[in-house]
């Protein structure tokens, strides 16, 4: 037996299917409520509807970026500073970064600031553009 629907009936038939999956949704959202986290909202927040998953003045956790140990004066130790720290001075990427680490691990620690050129990978212009970020100790 076939059963052939008019524009109009095959339209609602639709309209009742996509209803049916919106209820069926809420009720399995219903049955896996316990799974909600409460988290206390900042002071000043009206309307948490409005807010949206990420607040714009916050990164994920994902993407925060990691605590960098700088001494007191704010330079980075290259004796102590792993690649992540490293990498974030200007001109210095990851692979330059890893090999300082590699660098020091196989050589020792750095005796001066200068002994860093004896990297690959690191000459006269991108240590001058450095140095001042920079210590041993």
């Amino acid at each position: 037996m076939k059963i052939k629907f008019s524009r109009k009936a095959g339209v609602i038939s639709i309209i009742v299917a996509v209803a049916v999956f919106a209820v069926g949704g809420i009720i399995l959202d219903r049955v896996h409520e316990n799974r909600f986290t409460v988290e206390k909202l900042p002071d000043g927040v009206e309307n948490p509807e409005a807010e949206t998953a990420q607040r714009p003045d916050t990164k994920p956790e994902s993407e925060t970026e990691p605590e960098i140990e700088t001494e007191p004066d704010g330079r980075i130790n290259i004796n102590t500073a792993d690649a992540a720290a490293l990498a974030t001075l200007d001109g210095i990427g990851e692979s330059t970064a890893q090999r300082i680490v590699e660098f020091r691990q196989k050589n020792g620690e750095f005796m001066t600031v200068e002994e860093l050129m004896r990297v690959n990978g690191i000459g006269e212009k991108k240590f001058d553009a450095i140095k001042d970020k920079i210590c041993v100790k």
